[in-house]
């Protein structure tokens, strides 16, 4: 079986098609990034496993030097 991990972030456009595209092969798990829109409640329909970040994960990162 295959597990398949989708990180998300205010996706509910585009999260059902997505899951009903990859339940089909195998398990889908969500890893969201606090989204304030319905994407939880999409992914709950089709017993999608979830894990929540609570706070918004952001990424920095330091410049290069040449």
């Amino acid at each position: 079986m295959i597990t398949f991990v989708i990180f998300t972030y205010n996706e509910e456009d585009r999260i059902e098609r997505v899951i009903k595209n990859l339940k089909n092969y195998g398990k889908v798990l969500l890893a969201d990034n606090n989204s304030t829109d319905k994407t939880h409640e999409i992914a709950h329909k089709y017993d999608c496993e979830i894990f929540l970040r609570k706070k918004k994960l952001r990424i920095c990162r330091k410049p290069r030097t040449s």
